[in-house]
């Protein structure tokens, strides 16, 4: 008796093992795809934000060029 309770001891306790590493694999993949997530994110703001400061930039020298030639034209006549 005392040995079938020690066999069911290891056998219960490879399952709970067992069971905790595939809940840690399970964990490890799930955190490696939040931050393959992550960086996918940073990459597209970076992307994002370059353009953005390219437009901006781009607006307004648009806008000062406008404001140039009203500002000249006004003085002018």
């Amino acid at each position: 008796m005392p040995q079938l309770k020690a066999i069911l001891g290891f056998v219960l306790g490879f399952i709970f093992v067992a069971g905790l590493i595939e809940n840690c694999c399970k964990m490890w993949s799930a955190f490696q795809e939040v931050l393959s997530t992550i960086r996918l994110v940073k990459k597209n703001y970076g992307y994002a934000a370059s353009f953005y400061e390219k437009l901006s930039s781009q607006t307004l020298e648009i806008f000062l060029a406008y404001i140039q030639k009203t500002f000249s034209s006004t003085v002018m006549s």
